[in-house]
């Protein structure tokens, strides 16, 4: 079995890759998730389940912290990084970032499955769709995109589980603070 780590700065739930977790653990590979702002909060984990993948699911603005903290795991560890979500999706060229492995645009869920099943059969996953990444020749390859699935009711429900770390990692002073901000964050949402 593959073993994908995802790495994440900010302290919410992201609803990306909790499907995607969902998706790889219902065929037999591993899925955890971290959350922190530099190298050491990652450090315990990536020794613990020696990933074969780290996953960044990043929009514009987070990532310039996943290729800060993407090359970091690459010069301590050399381990393969994977990103997707919005930025690498509308922003293809992020793939030419030197801490960038392989971009995923689209929908992340049967690819990731994809590569974490090439990974387990010591395959080349190359070829499939919604990839991008940089041949041996440096050329830079855009893979043709994938129908969106059209029956997301065909899809595992989101692990939320991946997020059993997220209270260890707000540093929050009482719980009156988290209650303020969680009813901030509330408002904001229905403006």
């Amino acid at each position: 079995m593959a073993k994908l780590l995802f790495s994440q700065n900010m302290d919410y739930e992201f609803v990306g890759p909790m499907y995607i977790s969902s998706m790889v653990k219902k065929h037999g590979h591993e899925c955890d998730l971290e959350i922190g702002h530099e190298l050491i909060y990652f450090e315990e984990v990536i020794q613990k389940i020696n990933p074969d993948i780290i996953g960044f699911s990043i929009m514009s603005g987070s990532h310039n912290w996943g290729r800060k903290i993407a090359k970091e795991f690459k010069k301590k560890y050399n381990i393969t990084t994977l990103f997707r979500g919005a930025h690498p999706t509308f922003s293809p060229e992020f793939i030419k970032e030197k801490s960038v492995d392989y971009l995923i645009r689209g929908q992340g869920e049967e690819f990731v499955l994809d590569i974490l099943n090439a990974i387990d059969k010591n395959k080349c996953f190359k070829s499939s769709p919604n990839l991008s990444y940089i041949d041996n020749d440096g050329k830079t390859k855009h893979n043709s995109l994938r129908n969106l699935h059209k029956n997301m009711d065909e899809y595992p429900y989101p692990d939320r589980e991946l997020y059993h770390t997220l209270d260890k990692t707000q540093h929050r002073k009482s719980k009156k603070y988290n209650y303020v901000k969680r009813l901030s964050f509330s408002l904001f949402l229905l403006f």
